[in-house]
């Protein structure tokens, strides 16, 4: 699962906001977010991912992977903008189905905080566990230009509470969820957009 959004924290809001959060500091997030959230240490009481699908449902659907948007395609402010709300789409999505090919591909290779958030999310199911969350909110969001072709991305986004089993045979955990601050910092490379560091 972040960048909790500080460059000290990234995996116990749980997953995101301890790893996504903290993508610029610490590989080791402590206990409790920058905003002092903590983690409930209260399984919930089935084995079995919590679903939000209604009773009603015939078919459930499961997560769908976000579309590059347009707006993104751009070398500008907007465009950065546009990609930034596209990067926590795409963490949002990795962290509720594993899926981490794409998280991967918009972090350049100086990003080690992305790559930490792509290996604890990839360590989590490939260890029989698994993450369930309402999807990530981003609630504000200021680019400003740096240099050349890069921004910085000052963002507040929403971490939903997060259901955690850690590994199989473990019982799921409820991570409590809480608002907090991540910044991002971009590079226009061969025509596209990369995450190349992030943090609080």
């Amino acid at each position: 699962m972040p960048a909790r959004i500080t460059a000290a924290t990234v995996a116990a809001v749980a997953v995101l906001a301890p790893v996504l959060v903290g993508c610029g500091g610490s590989a080791d997030p402590g206990p409790k977010s920058s905003s002092g959230t903590t983690e409930s240490t209260t399984p919930i009481t089935s084995s079995d991912p919590p679903t939000t699908t209604s009773p009603t449902t015939t078919k459930p659907t499961g997560p769908v992977e976000p579309s590059y948007p347009d707006a993104a395609k751009a070398n500008t402010r907007n465009g950065a903008r546009a990609f930034a709300r596209y990067y926590i789409a795409v963490a949002s999505y990795a962290q509720v189905t594993g899926d981490t090919k794409t998280l991967k591909k918009v972090a350049a290779d100086t990003c080690f905080g992305c790559a930490r958030l792509v290996s604890r999310i990839s360590d989590i199911y490939k260890s029989g566990g698994w993450i369930r969350s309402k999807p990530l909110m981003v609630l504000s969001l200021n680019a400003a230009h740096e240099d050349g072709l890069k921004f910085r991305l000052d963002l507040a986004v929403r971490f939903p509470n997060q259901y955690l089993k850690q590994r199989r045979g473990e019982k799921p955990k409820l991570t409590k969820g809480a608002r907090e601050p991540l910044v991002l910092h971009l590079i226009w490379k061969g025509s596209r957009w990369l995450v190349y560091a992030s943090g609080g």
